[in-house]
């Protein structure tokens, strides 16, 4: 009887054995994620038998605010498979190609199959003022053989600045409270920038509420076009290449020029008696 039961409890350790030699030999080698996954940018630790470049482009050197640019991701080596997990801390992802996806709340991206090795996915900065944003990328080059034997991985960190929002010029504008019909109009215009931007400015001249075209840009109106009663008006804008400043308006009317006296001076007179 104990003979029976050794040789039974030996047969029982056999096909255990048998078992869980075949699971060993059945189970996946390891977890390759060939649909994606998302939030990886640090990079994945299985896949470290050879260093390679992550590449990503498009995007660029100081962003606007709301606009859209699309990035082109990929790598330095050629290979039969890949994968990639693209992470933003601000902003949203959309528009993913072919082989790729966008998670919720579209601040992560990855491969949706393992049969690319470039892809692009569609970057929206977000809203004034939000300051520097962070991109950060992993990628990995596989050959195909299901472990991690012969893969590549890289990865990638870019920090993009908002572009500073840029402040309107100002200028001021002042004519002469009085000038008679015989003296020049001289407009006095100053200007200034915050971003010390240069200015351009704008000026036009208008008689008795007509545009004097020929005085476009001066800042004098000689005396010979003024005459007494005429009401002459300046217009003047100020721009430092991205806008423009407030419209300022000044006007003066012109007086009557003053007499001149006139001075006889007789010499040598003559009388008569």
């Amino acid at each position: 009887m104990q003979m029976v039961q050794s040789i039974a409890m030996g047969r029982f350790s056999t096909l255990a054995l048998t078992v869980l030699l075949l699971l060993v030999i059945s189970a996946p080698v390891i977890d390759g994620h060939p649909t994606g996954k998302f939030n990886t940018s640090s990079g994945c630790s299985c896949h470290t038998t050879t260093a390679i470049d992550a590449q990503l482009s498009g995007y660029p050197s100081t962003y606007e605010a709301g606009e859209q640019y699309v990035l082109a991701i990929g790598m330095s080596i050629s290979a039969p498979a890949g994968g990639f997990s693209l992470d933003i801390d601000k902003g949203t992802l959309s528009n993913p190609s072919t082989d790729a996806q966008v998670n919720t709340p579209q601040r992560s991206a990855t491969h949706s199959s393992s049969d690319s090795t470039s892809w692009t996915v569609t970057w929206t900065a977000p809203s004034s003022g939000s300051g520097m944003v962070t991109f950060s990328l992993a990628v990995l080059a596989a050959d195909g053989n299901i472990d991690t034997e012969g893969d590549s991985s890289g990865i990638l960190s870019v920090q993009i600045a908002e572009v500073s929002p840029n402040t309107a010029p100002q200028v001021s504008l002042s004519l002469p409270s009085s000038v008679d019909s015989s003296t020049d109009l001289v407009a006095i215009i100053s200007s200034s920038d915050a971003d010390d931007d240069p200015v351009s400015i704008s000026i036009q001249w208008l008689r008795n509420g007509f545009r004097e075209g020929s005085l476009d840009n001066l800042q004098t109106v000689p005396a010979t076009m003024l005459g007494p009663g005429q009401i002459w008006t300046c217009k003047v804008i100020g721009n430092d290449g991205t806008e423009n400043s407030q419209q300022v308006i000044a006007s003066t009317t012109i007086s009557n020029s003053p007499p001149t006296a006139l001075i006889n001076i007789v010499t040598n007179p003559v009388w008569i008696g």
